[in-house]
């Protein structure tokens, strides 16, 4: 298989498990910003949820983890 196959089946399995941890936060209200962010990520814009914000989102991960 070559180099570039490798990495697009890589990419394809991590797109999966996100897709995968997304299907789980779904229900869950205090996951939210989670669940938002890694949307993004597979639809490849973060900006869109990140944007001049991120501070405050991983702050706010950071807080629930406490």
């Amino acid at each position: 298989m070559t180099e570039y196959l490798k990495l697009v089946k890589e990419n394809a399995y991590m797109k999966l498990c996100i897709i995968q941890l997304i299907e789980i936060l779904k229900d869950n209200r205090e996951a939210k910003v989670i669940k938002d962010y890694l949307v993004d990520v597979v639809d490849g814009v973060y900006g869109n949820t990140l944007g001049d914000n991120k501070e405050y989102y991983f702050d706010k991960l950071a807080k629930e983890r406490d």
